[in-house]
């Protein structure tokens, strides 16, 4: 007798495609807009600039890709991480990324002088940071509420864009944004968020040249950090 048989489906391995969340953010599409952009500025350190800046993200990127497989393979496979930091490490990977996608949106432009900065000094977020057990569960975490957490999410991706804003050198843009964001995290009531909101208001305002008012707002983000418990803000 013929007995038939059934070809089983293929099994994903545990911690695959980690570098899926790159795309539209940092890809090889981004990376080719922004070589466009720097060879139509008339810029004469154009070219190399753009190399210098693209193959940075790249290796950044590249560094994020590997610690997302270490921070997944340490609770999926190996299991000596638990649940809970390897969501705050990749809570901290997810907003490293997020800013990194705001700095490239930034950087396809012919604008002279965030080609100079970004030539010169491209600032990019500490990857490691993220494998640091006790720096990703200092972070308090975000409320257990669907709306409220998304309304936290929706203002540390304003802060992200803000500090975006003050890697490539749009400190006024910045302390727009990071106004907005300070206004609304006082409006949800959790300070934390507040805390850092006022942070990276602060840090624009003094980049920008107000150091009245980069004290004031500092200071306030001492006050808002102590009542958080956030000891890395308050440091």
């Amino acid at each position: 007798a013929w007995v038939g048989w059934t070809r089983r489906p293929a099994v994903t391995p545990p911690c695959a495609d980690q570098a899926a969340p790159l795309a539209n953010r940092w890809d090889a599409d981004r990376a080719a807009a922004v070589r466009a952009a720097f060879a139509t500025s008339n810029v004469p350190f154009a070219t190399s600039a753009a190399t210098r800046v693209t193959s940075q993200l790249d290796a950044w990127s590249a560094r994020w890709v590997d610690m997302r497989v270490e921070a997944c393979r340490a609770t999926r496979v190996t299991g000596e991480q638990s649940d809970a930091l390897l969501d705050a490490r990749m809570r901290c990977l997810d907003r490293q990324l997020d800013e990194v996608a705001q700095v490239a949106a930034a950087l396809v432009t012919t604008d002279r002088d965030v080609i100079a900065r970004a030539a010169e000094t491209l600032e990019v977020p500490d990857v490691s940071l993220c494998a640091n057990r006790d720096y990703v569960l200092a972070r308090v975490p975000p409320p257990e509420s669907p709306l409220a957490r998304a309304r936290v999410e929706g203002v540390e991706h304003e802060l992200a864009a803000a500090s975006a804003r003050e890697r490539t050198g749009h400190y006024r843009e910045g302390r727009r944004i990071a106004s907005a964001a300070a206004t609304t995290a006082e409006e949800l009531a959790f300070a934390p968020l507040l805390a850092e909101a006022l942070l990276v208001r602060g840090r624009l305002e003094q980049q920008d040249g107000d150091t009245t008012a980069a004290r004031a707002t500092l200071t306030s983000a001492v006050r808002a950090a102590g009542v958080a418990r956030d000891d890395i803000t308050f440091a």
